[in-house]
């Protein structure tokens, strides 16, 4: 049966219904780099690929901070990657998603329960 309402980016990618919200967009994002080979896709100059890092951490744990712990774990990550290949720092894509403590889940008990206990 047909996704009535949904739109294909490519036969790589599934159907996903399409609405004005900025979940279904993360969820679109999410699916075009799980099911996409970024590298096919994503290149310095046609040269080398750039390695693209998505990082989900819970949000109230950099709310103090958000924007000067991000950097500080950015910086980290780029460091390492380019220590570790040689890939020039400028070619290394960094993503952070927040995820509230009440989505995120250990098994069955949630991360804001979890994070209480400690």
């Amino acid at each position: 049966m047909p996704n009535v309402g949904a739109k294909t980016i490519n036969e790589d990618v599934p159907a996903i219904p399409v609405r004005n919200d900025v979940r279904i967009a993360k969820s679109l994002f999410k699916a075009i780099s799980t099911c996409c080979n970024w590298q096919k896709y994503i290149t310095n100059k046609g040269k080398k690929p750039m390695p693209f890092v998505n990082i989900r951490i819970v949000k109230e744990v950099i709310e103090d901070d958000p924007v000067g712990k991000k950097a500080k774990i950015n910086q980290a990550v780029v460091e390492g990657i380019n220590k570790s290949t040689g890939i020039p720092e400028e070619s290394i894509w960094v993503v952070f998603e927040e995820v509230p403590e009440t989505e995120w889940f250990s098994g069955m008990t949630r991360v804001k329960e979890l994070r209480a206990q400690t």
